[in-house]
């Protein structure tokens, strides 16, 4: 019965472009900054994803927000004048924009 209640709870939930905007802005930029030496760059993981949508929404990102995630992410990013590095093995490297 549990386990169907959450299966039930995971496909109510639809992630939508807000959501990965809020993913963005309130958790990735400030979470999942990498440990290197060059500033502003981040390495956004499905585990980044999966532990911010288990503490919004109780339960790890379905199939459905997985693919929301990487269909708007890059648009998002060009938005908030973010620039995709590098992408692949389920992580994103971001950096930001240098004003010219």
């Amino acid at each position: 019965m549990k386990q169907t209640l959450l299966q039930s709870q995971e496909q109510r939930h639809r992630c939508g472009i807000s959501d990965i905007k809020e993913f963005l802005v309130s958790y990735a930029l400030i979470n999942c900054r990498r440990n290197i030496t060059r500033d502003n760059e981040y390495k956004v993981t499905m585990a980044c994803f999966h532990a911010w949508h288990q503490t919004k929404y109780g339960t790890k990102a379905s199939q459905q927000c997985i693919r929301t995630l990487v269909l708007y992410l890059p648009a998002i990013a060009q938005e908030l004048q973010l620039k995709i590095e590098r992408e692949g093995n389920a992580k994103y490297i971001i950096t930001r924009q240098e004003l010219h």
